[in-house]
C-alpha cells in the first residue's frame, strides 16, 4: 500500500487626506499625500514561490504568524492553553511591553522590539512543533514536502493585491487569494516571475471574471510599504489548498492575516512575508479521515497538545464523546514574485494535461 503524506498540509484606496479642495475626490475614500490628483489605481499579481515552515519551534528565535487570540501567554496560562506564545519575525505590534493576566494594558499597543526589556511575544504558532513532532515520530520532513510541493508547482497560490494607488501607503486595498493552474510545461522545478497561469474556477464564485468573482478575497492597506491583510473575527475563513501524494485537501484557516513587503514592477515581489491563521483540531482529524484512516487515531493524539486557540471558551475537552478540540494555530512564511493571468483561459476546472505540476485526478 502506498504510503500517504497525511500532515504535509504544514497545510484601495489611498492613505494621505492631503489633496485641495478643487480636486475631484477618489473613489476609494483616499488621496496621497502631496498629490494633486489621484494616482491611477493599479492591480498586481503575484505567485507564492515560498511557502514555509519555521525551522524551529525554540521561543528564543523569531516565528511567522501573528497574535490571533489577543493574548501574551506563558506556558503556564490556561486562556493560552499553556502554550507560551512567540516574538514576531517581522512584526513589532504583535508584541507588547506592559502585561497583565495575558493582556496586553497598553492602549493602544504600539508594540515593541523583542529585544527590549520587558517585551513580551503575543504570536500563536504551533505549526513549527507539529512538524517536529512528525519527524520525529514518523521520519518525516514535512517542511521539506511542502516545499517541494510549492517550487514543483503542485501547488499554486496566486495574490491579487488591487486598488492600489500608492505602494507606500495606502489605506484601502483589495487582496484576492486563488488557486491556480501553471499553462507552461517546462521549468517545472521552480518557480519563475513572469509566467503565465489560469485560476482555479472552484476559487471563483461563477463567471471567468477573477476579479468580480473572487471566493477568497480580503480588504488590506499598505502601511510603510508593507502589504497588510486582516479578516477580523472568526468570520474570514480561507479553504487553505494542500497538495500531496497527489491528493488534495481544502484546510480551514481561519481568522486569516497575512503580511508581506511589497514591491511594484517586473522584478517586483512580495517579501519578508507571514501568512497565519488557526484551523480547528476537528478540521484536521476529518481531513485524515478522508484520505487515511488509518491514521486517525495517530493524528487525534497529536492534534489534542497542539490546540492553541480556544474556542468557545475552551482549549477543548479529550474526555468527550465524542473528544472536542479548540484551534491550532498556524504560521507559514511566503514569498512571491510576478505572475500573469492567462487572456485566453483566465479559469479553468481542472488543470490541462502536461502542464508544470499536474497530477492524475485519481492520486496517481
Amino acid at each position: 500500500m502506498r504510503r500517504i503524506n497525511y500532515l504535509g498540509f504544514a497545510a484601495a484606496a489611498i492613505s494621505a487626506l492631503a489633496m485641495s479642495c478643487s480636486t475631484p475626490p477618489d473613489t476609494d475614500g483616499g488621496t496621497e499625500a502631496g498629490a494633486d490628483v489621484p494616482n491611477p489605481e493599479q492591480t498586481y499579481t503575484f505567485v507564492i514561490d515560498q511557502l514555509t515552515i519555521d525551522p524551529t519551534d525554540n521561543p528564543d528565535q523569531p516565528h511567522t504568524g501573528f497574535n490571533l487570540d489577543d493574548l501574551f501567554s506563558t506556558d503556564i496560562d490556561p486562556l493560552g492553553c499553556a502554550h507560551a506564545d512567540f516574538f514576531s519575525q517581522y512584526d513589532n505590534d504583535q508584541h507588547c511591553t506592559m502585561v497583565s493576566a495575558e493582556h496586553c494594558t497598553t492602549m493602544p499597543n504600539t508594540g515593541c522590539a523583542r529585544t527590549a526589556s520587558g517585551c513580551h511575544g503575543g504570536v500563536d504558532n504551533q505549526l513549527p512543533t507539529l512538524a517536529n513532532t512528525i519527524m520525529t515520530a514518523a521520519n518525516t520532513d514535512i517542511r521539506m514536502a511542502l516545499s517541494d510541493t510549492v517550487t514543483q508547482n503542485k501547488l499554486a497560490l496566486i495574490v491579487r493585491v488591487s486598488h492600489v494607488n500608492d505602494t507606500t501607503t495606502d489605506d484601502s486595498v483589495r487582496v484576492a487569494i486563488y488557486r491556480a493552474f501553471p499553462t507552461f510545461t517546462t521549468g517545472c522545478t521552480s518557480v519563475v516571475g513572469g509566467r503565465e497561469y489560469t485560476i482555479d474556477s472552484s476559487f471563483l464564485m461563477g463567471g471567468t471574471d477573477v476579479d468580480a468573482n473572487a471566493r477568497v478575497v480580503f480588504d488590506g492597506s499598505i502601511v510603510g510599504g508593507r502589504l497588510q491583510v486582516r479578516a477580523g473575527g472568526t468570520g474570514g475563513v480561507f479553504n487553505l489548498p494542500i497538495s500531496f501524494g497527489g491528493y488534495n485537501i481544502n484546510l480551514p484557516l481561519h481568522q486569516v492575516q497575512m503580511r508581506a513587503n511589497l514591491t511594484a514592477g517586473a522584478s517586483g515581489e512580495l517579501s519578508s512575508g507571514s501568512l497565519g491563521g488557526w484551523v480547528g483540531g476537528q478540521d484536521v482529524i476529518d481531513a485524515v479521515s478522508m484520505i487515511a484512516p488509518d491514521y486517525v487515531s495517530v493524528v487525534r493524539g497529536v492534534i489534542g497538545g497542539l490546540v492553541d486557540i480556544q474556542i468557545n471558551m475552551t482549549c477543548g475537552d479529550q474526555m468527550a464523546n465524542p473528544p472536542t478540540f479548540g484551534g491550532i494555530a498556524v504560521g507559514l512564511g511566503i514569498h512571491a514574485v510576478p505572475a500573469v493571468i492567462s487572456t485566453t483561459t483566465p479559469s479553468a476546472a481542472a488543470q490541462a494535461a502536461g502542464t508544470c505540476g499536474y497530477s492524475m485526478p485519481d492520486g496517481g
